[in-house]
């Protein structure tokens, strides 16, 4: 789409920039954006004599610099995970956690959870029937719900919720508390996000007497508020 709306020589732009970004270390290795040593290993041509692979301001290598901020530890080959408290946790918000409403949310949802496990493995003739036991966990299940919502968590008590379910002492009941706040309190959800949610921009041109922001192919730009 570019090539058609600005005509380019893309050999004579390729020399330019292969020439601007010629550096080369004091070993006199090519530098090449770090990237390039995961292409150049699945390739087949990796080779550190002739080449510095080191960290640029390029956006694959500044995309890696963020993943590797929350990279997991783990055995060789574990994913990369990073979870929305983790991810939250340090971003600013005006307000201030209701205290001990975390807890209490905590401790309802482990109160259902534990009633409804014991629902389920308790032998009686009363409550032998599957169709039954299962009426009375949603019965649990609908009365913790309602009693969390009546709590009307701000923001900031979200987020710590949300932090808190990433603690291993609350993994038996992790599953659950997702289920809650995904289905339940999305209103709730939805004020957080848009507590801490980042600016996006785009980039836009300008006119040449305009102060711009950057310069791509020599075309002014400057970058625009989208969400």
């Amino acid at each position: 789409m570019t090539k058609r709306e600005y005509p380019i020589d893309c050999i004579e732009e390729l020399k330019i920039v292969r020439a601007k970004y010629n550096e080369k270390d004091n070993k006199d290795r090519a530098i090449r954006p770090h990237f390039f040593a995961h292409v150049a290993r699945k390739k087949g041509f990796y080779d550190s004599k002739k080449k510095n692979y080191k960290p640029q301001m390029a956006p694959m290598d500044y995309l890696q610099d963020i993943i590797n901020k929350f990279k997991g530890r783990g055995k060789q080959g574990t994913r990369v995970t990073c979870s929305i408290g983790e991810l939250i946790k340090e971003v600013p918000i005006e307000e201030q956690p209701r205290q001990g409403y975390v807890d209490l949310v905590i401790s309802m949802v482990r109160e259902m959870d534990t009633a409804t496990r014991c629902l389920y493995q308790v032998k009686s003739d009363v409550i032998a029937d599957k169709e039954r036991k299962r009426e009375l966990a949603n019965k649990y299940y609908e009365k913790c719900i309602e009693g969390i919502k009546n709590l009307n968590l701000n923001a900031a008590t979200m987020r710590e919720l949300l932090i808190e379910m990433d603690k291993p002492e609350n993994s038996r009941i992790r599953r659950k508390l997702w289920t809650i706040v995904f289905g339940s309190l999305g209103e709730e959800l939805t004020s957080l996000l848009r507590e801490v949610k980042q600016p996006v921009y785009t980039f836009e041109e300008c006119k040449e007497s305009d102060e711009c922001d950057v310069r791509i192919y020599g075309i002014p730009f400057k970058k625009k508020y989208v969400a």
